[in-house]
């Protein structure tokens, strides 16, 4: 180890067999390593040699605040270790490909998006109640396994949701950040717009947003118009395009109370409905507009118009039924004066 990155075979702390190198990027190397002590697959991250006191401190907190996330759809990491100059952290082991490849690779029907947008928003939901915003939310932090099954990972940019601090350096990346980041300023509505951004590549298998530096992203906010229905399918239902237009509002007081509200739904509209089944259609109108009436994105005056198999080259997902929560316990409905103020934070 002191001469250098460590060989695959090598037994890193007495315990750690590296099995195959996953990746390498500005933070380190990734490794898939055998732990046998337990028995089990890892993924194992090594750091540069001799990070800094500031840099070490960075990665306390990352996995502190990782640690502080019990759910299915983030990452689970186990722990931090230090050999010779060189710490790593070992973490769950997923094996699939993250979500900007999935999506350079094939396009998703509504099914599939929608079961992979469900996930997002679980998790999501589940990091902000533990507090802890993750400020990163990208494509390539979202990794996507065999059955379908997705988790972020990568809080290196997380922090807590009490943090007093106001002033802090721009951080995330330029195509996936909030326009309030670029200022320094994160909360669960910066976080929402980043979801925001995911939920819309997932449903057109593209992002509204190009910028590839801070420069071109104030550029690109200056002159940007948010996305319409119209860019999104027409056969996704109107209450989840309404929420996931929502999410990208450019002020934050505009979008979601919470990631909660937006995986409501999509669970309650994320699949497509039936067709010709009158009562349905009666039905579900009602409630729909009820929902978008919340959002603030329609008046009193208008009208109502999992499981997961892996295939050789696809991936084929079905809606899972909705939980027992429902869309008026998570979001009661309010009077007219209370409904405007819903979605600010």
């Amino acid at each position: 180890m002191e001469s250098g990155e460590p060989r695959l075979g090598d037994l890193l702390a007495g315990r750690f067999r590296l099995a195959e190198r996953l990746g390498r990027g500005e933070t380190g190397v990734v490794f898939r390593a055998d732990d046998t002590l337990l028995g089990e697959t890892v993924a194992l991250k090594l750091l540069p040699r001799a990070i800094g006191a500031e840099s070490t401190a960075e990665l306390f907190s990352e996995v502190a605040l990782s640690r502080r996330i019990t759910h299915p759809n983030v990452c689970r990491v186990f722990d931090v270790g230090l050999l010779g100059e060189h710490y790593f952290i070992t973490m769950e082991f997923i094996q699939g490909e993250n979500l900007a490849t999935l999506l350079q690779r094939r396009s998703l029907d509504l099914h599939q998006a929608t079961r992979l947008a469900v996930q997002l928003c679980a998790a999501l939901e589940a990091a902000h109640r533990a507090g802890v915003l993750h400020r990163d939310l990208k494509p390539e932090n979202v990794l996507v396994d065999r059955t379908g099954r997705i988790c972020i990972t990568d809080f290196g940019l997380a922090r807590t949701i009490d943090d007093p601090s106001s002033e802090e350096p721009t951080v995330g990346t330029p195509a996936y950040m909030a326009p309030e980041q670029i200022l320094g300023r994160t909360s669960r509505q910066s976080d929402l717009f980043s979801l925001g951004l995911l939920l819309f590549q997932l449903y057109t298998g593209r992002s509204p947003v190009r910028a590839g530096s801070l420069d071109e992203l104030v550029d690109e906010l200056a002159a940007w118009s948010p996305p319409s229905r119209r860019d999104l399918p027409p056969e996704l239902a109107p209450e989840v395009a309404a929420v996931v237009l929502s999410c990208l509002a450019l002020e934050p007081d505009e979008r979601p109370l919470s990631a909660k509200i937006v995986l409501q739904a999509l669970r309650e509209f994320g699949a497509p409905r039936p067709e010709k089944k009158p009562l349905r259609r009666r039905i579900a109108p009602a409630f729909g507009l009820a929902f978008l009436s919340l959002l603030g994105l329609t008046s009193r005056d208008e009208t109502p118009a999992s499981s997961a198999s892996h295939a050789s080259d696809e991936i084929v997902f079905r809606i899972e039924p909705a939980g027992s929560a429902t869309l008026r316990e998570a979001c009661p409905l309010r009077t007219e004066n209370e409904s405007s103020s819903l979605l600010r934070s």
